[in-house]
């Protein structure tokens, strides 16, 4: 199987800050937007354990996105974390 374009990535970061310096400083990607999505919604994907989290999405050309997730507190979503998961 061939990918022949990507939409989105969704990745856990550490701190949403930096992360959003890393790709606009390395490589000129803009922030579309920053929000903080409620429990509710992280409840459905990752359980009971209620985490709160931070989510930027940025722009890479060719309707492509970077979203990036800071959750709080860190490693919350279960006991192997977020990793992998993508709203």
């Amino acid at each position: 199987m061939r990918v022949k374009s990507l939409s989105q990535i969704g990745m856990t970061v550490g701190s949403l800050r930096a992360s959003i310096d890393f790709y606009w400083g390395h490589f000129g990607i803009p922030v579309v937007e920053i929000m903080e999505r409620p429990s509710g919604v992280i409840r459905e994907v990752y359980g009971p354990k209620d985490p709160t989290v931070k989510m930027a999405i940025l722009r890479c050309g060719w309707g492509s996105f970077i979203e990036l997730f800071e959750f709080s507190p860190p490693g919350a979503g279960g006991e192997a974390g977020p990793r992998g998961h993508c709203l």
